[in-house]
């Protein structure tokens, strides 16, 4: 897989923009120890939109491992790339690494290349299918539960009402949010026949 082409044998999963094999070859290049922390650096380079944090976690990185911020940046652009490009058209992690063998970079470098894409697929495969989601509202990503037994309130007694209590942690993008609802016995009892439909 080279700069405006495609890897041999098979169906190619992406091309690479211009330059980018320079910028795995400066990847390639980096001191050991540097690549094998990578993900340090990378991770929160993983967003459509760079912050401050991408950039105060670079300059610390660069000053724990003893290289200059400027000569991570060439090697950033490119797993960047790689990793959200791949994500974005579901590139299995396999088919990644097939594809990586065939720029030409030392084999240890494939070998990190690999370790952190996998790395990275299953977060932003997450991410994509919440944002895509999130855009018809929030998703519900996990409940939690509890049961009450509610005896007596300001209003008066309210012996014997048995509450579930469900609180259903969405997101929306990359919004997390969090929402508490109660149910009575009867809603349960709703809720059991509308889910029994789908067993």
């Amino acid at each position: 897989m080279s700069d405006g082409q495609t890897p041999a044998g098979g169906d190619p999963p992406f091309e690479l923009p211009q330059g980018m094999t320079e910028d795995l070859k400066a990847f390639s290049d980096l001191p050991g120890p540097v690549k094998l922390s990578f993900w340090e650096v990378l991770e929160p380079h993983l967003t459509p939109n760079l912050d401050d944090r991408a950039e105060a976690v670079a300059a610390r990185f660069a000053r724990t491992h003893g290289v200059e911020q400027s000569a991570l940046a060439p090697s950033l652009r490119a797993m960047r790339f790689l990793c959200m490009q791949g994500a974005a058209l579901a590139v299995a992690p396999p088919r990644f690494t097939a594809a990586i063998g065939t720029i030409g970079l030392p084999s240890d470098t494939n070998d990190v290349i690999s370790a952190l894409y996998e790395h990275a697929y299953s977060t932003l495969r997450s991410r994509i299918i919440a944002r895509t989601l999130g855009d018809h509202g929030d998703v519900v990503v996990g409940i939690d539960w509890r049961v009450d037994d509610v005896r007596i309130s300001n209003h008066g007694r309210t012996d014997e009402l048995a509450l579930v209590i469900f609180t259903f942690r969405t997101q929306q993008g990359e919004q997390p949010r969090r929402y508490t609802l109660q149910f009575m016995p009867e809603q349960i009892s709703e809720l059991r026949a509308i889910l029994e439909r789908f067993n």
